[in-house]
């Protein structure tokens, strides 16, 4: 049987938001002085590890029956009664285990659509939050100059007029912030209460795994049980043998009498004595009742097996995944905990700014605003931090177990090794989960119909893209969501020309050089896409170059990279590493949007 183990992704292939948290996780008071969001937006990042450590087990509870009349099918009580009333522990066992499975998949299910849902919306609501703030931000500031002017007294009716326009601003910005944070609260409550049902679940599945153990049957015992009925057939056809060769020394050649067939043997008789025929008929039936019995033993033996194999695998994934689970909440909650508190100072920063508007001199009035500019600075950390959560917050759909489990295997030598370093999927990066998912050491698997993430734009095809190496070489891929069915994998190997791509045309596959970058330039470009297309060519990388820490930033546009799927939104990514660095790092587009590209 495989062995189930926690899949813990390694951080080092992890893009933007890995990079991030190594540089920020201790801001510098000097850092946020200055006012940049980046300095400390570390404490609110949602921990990537920690994210697939609870999506793992949430996976593995989707295993569970749903409901007590899935598990009687899935688990039918006349095969599994016998051996479960060998348990001496209490409480029925076979009662116990289907109220354990039923409550973990009920239990999970309820968190996965009340809680991580609210979760995705809520980085929405706070990006939302984070525009209409710039929009208040920017009215305050037009007023600015009216309140600090020295040659206008508090009563004077301009400097009211400000100030009124002002507070109202801010009473907008204080009711978002409030919103925001009673969600925050909602969440880390809504989590807490996920965690306590789940180590109530842990303790449960634990005596669960422990009795079913002591009783299931193993593969031997349930060979001994058709050796026996078997052994019950041989006997009954070596005793009908012996009741043959008693006929033939008691009747001598029986050519004449009455003709007898034998159905279980399959095999015509003649015989004079009546008495002897009769015991013949009943000896048939006896010998059938057995045969249909041991016929019955023997497929219900296969199929206790197999039902054996599959409780066993619930029971062991679940078992190896909720501690770390348990821990991972913990993590996740403090992230909430930290979004109120910043939630609060932004509030507590700008209800500051009521007394100093009100004040006589001028001066002073202007203070003011370094409440406000702290309020801002905040609120951006904050904006970014929904931003990270958005874009690595990826939540698993899929129930297929081969996804969930891996097979322990001795690990591959470095230089058959295939390391997925970076993907996406539509907008999000999906790296991370990715390489728990289809990382298989000497090969990548990618499902042709890809399924397992959280849809980044409904009704719109996407596209999946990947960057892997092997033996220090680069590879690209690129394939469009519906490309391929469902029933097809991609496979990537060593070898370049063993990889499985499907149709012709289906996917772009290639080796990815690093492109030759400007002297001054702190990157290098390994790979860029636009929608389901590589983009290699001179002009576009030169152009991506020219982006690099230089304002506005990345144009994802048709008219910068020109538009090979039509009618379709597209997303544009680029792959790079820093110059000195094998680390993998990726900046992702929307068709329309500016991205900064900050090295």
């Amino acid at each position: 049987m495989a062995t189930v183990q926690v899949l813990t992704p390694t951080p080092a292939p992890f893009a933007i938001s890995g990079a991030m948290v190594d540089r920020i996780v201790e801001p510098s008071k000097a850092d946020v002085a200055k006012g940049d969001p980046k300095a400390t937006a570390g404490r609110f990042i949602l921990n990537g590890d920690a994210f697939v450590k609870l999506q793992l087990y949430l996976k593995a509870a989707s295993m569970f029956p749903e409901s007590n009349a899935r598990f009687e099918i899935e688990f039918p009580r006349d095969l599994f009664e016998k051996w479960f009333k060998k348990d001496t522990q209490g409480t029925n066992l076979l009662d116990k285990t289907r109220e354990t499975f039923v409550d973990i998949y009920s239990h999970c299910f309820s968190f996965e659509t009340r809680t991580v849902n609210k979760m995705m919306l809520f980085a929405d609501t706070l990006l939302t939050f984070g525009e209409t703030q710039d929009e208040r931000v920017r009215k305050i500031m037009d007023h600015k100059s009216t309140i600090a002017n020295d040659a206008l007294e508090l009563s004077d009716p301009k400097v009211k007029a400000a100030i009124s326009a002002v507070w109202s601003a801010c009473t907008g910005l204080i009711a978002d912030a409030s919103a925001a944070q009673e969600t925050a609260a909602e969440l880390a409550r809504d989590l807490a209460e996920f965690q306590t049902l789940t180590k109530q679940d842990q303790k449960a599945i634990q005596s669960v795994q422990q009795r079913t153990k002591a009783v299931l049957p193993s593969i031997e015992e349930l060979g001994t049980q058709q050796g026996e009925e078997y052994s019950k057939i041989r006997a009954e056809m070596k005793k009908q043998y012996d009741d043959q060769v008693e006929i033939h020394h008691r009747y001598g050649n029986p050519n004449s009498g009455a003709l007898l067939y034998i159905n279980s043997l399959g095999v015509t008789m003649y015989c004079t004595d009546q008495n002897m025929y009769s015991q013949y008929e009943r000896m048939d039936k006896r010998l059938k009742q057995l045969w249909d019995g041991a016929e019955d033993t023997h497929r219900r033996s296969l199929q206790m097996r197999a039902k054996t194999e599959s409780m066993k695998e619930m029971v062991d994934g679940v078992v190896n995944t909720i501690s770390n689970a348990i821990d991972a909440l913990d993590k996740i909650k403090g992230n909430f905990v930290d979004f109120q508190g910043g939630l609060k100072y932004i509030q507590d920063k700008i209800k500051s700014m009521h007394g100093a508007l009100n004040v006589d001199w001028s001066f002073l009035r202007v203070g003011a605003y370094d409440e406000l500019e702290a309020a801002r600075i905040r609120w951006a950390e904050v904006r970014l931090a929904a931003q990270f959560y958005k874009t690595h917050g990826v939540l698993l759909k899929r129930t297929d177990k081969e996804l969930l489990d891996k097979i322990s295997m001795p690990p591959p030598k470095a230089t058959e090794a295939v390391e997925l370093s970076g993907a996406t999927f539509g907008s999000i990066n999906v790296t991370k989960v990715a390489a728990a998912l289809y990382s298989r050491g000497v090969r990548i698997e990618v499902p042709g119909l890809v399924r397992d993430f959280s849809d980044p734009a409904v009704n719109v095809e996407k596209a999946f893209t990947m960057l892997y190496k092997v033996d220090g070489q680069y590879r690209g891929f690129c394939a469009k969501e519906y490309a391929m069915p469902a029933s097809f994998t991609y496979t990537f190997r060593k070898e370049f020309a063993n990889c499985s791509l499907g149709n012709p045309g289906a996917a772009v596959h290639f080796v990815a050089e690093p492109k030759p970058a400007p002297k001054d330039c702190p990157i290098e470009i390994i790979a860029i896409f636009w929608g389901a297309e590589k983009r290699d060519s001179s002009k576009f990388v030169d152009y991506v170059y020219s982006c690099v820490d230089k304002a506005p930033g990345i144009e994802w546009t048709n008219a910068r990279f020109e538009d090979g799927w039509e009618r379709n939104f597209k997303t544009g990514v680029v792959y790079y590493r820093k110059k000195g660095s094998d680390r993998v790092q990726l900046i992702i587009g929307r068709e329309g949007q500016v991205t900064q590209f900050n090295s």
